[in-house]
């Protein structure tokens, strides 16, 4: 049957490797021309540099910290309602 929501969301890339020392995720979504979307950094340990809320296709940037500790680290962000893991080493 039809769905009630028309948008389909495509989140890219799924998951990422960031950089021991700092990086910057580039995450894009593909969607309908009028579609709204939010983005949403969950870990502590990264910050969102782009608008929140968009509409139609684009792409939001993230900046994820150095990881300062001898244990690497994974998190979860939410962009278009999907999951995009970032993992990232540890130094020590």
């Amino acid at each position: 049957g039809e769905s009630s929501d028309p948008c389909q969301f495509t989140v890219s890339p799924g998951s990422y490797s960031a950089a021991v020392n700092g990086d910057v995720l580039r995450v894009a979504v593909s969607t309908g021309i009028s579609c709204s979307w939010t983005a949403a950094s969950l870990p502590d340990w990264v910050t969102l540099l782009s608008p929140p809320d968009r509409t139609g296709n684009g792409w939001v940037q993230f900046q994820v910290a150095a990881n300062p500790t001898a244990v690497p680290r994974s998190g979860a962000l939410t962009v278009a309602g999907q999951a995009v893991v970032v993992h990232q080493g540890a130094i020590g």
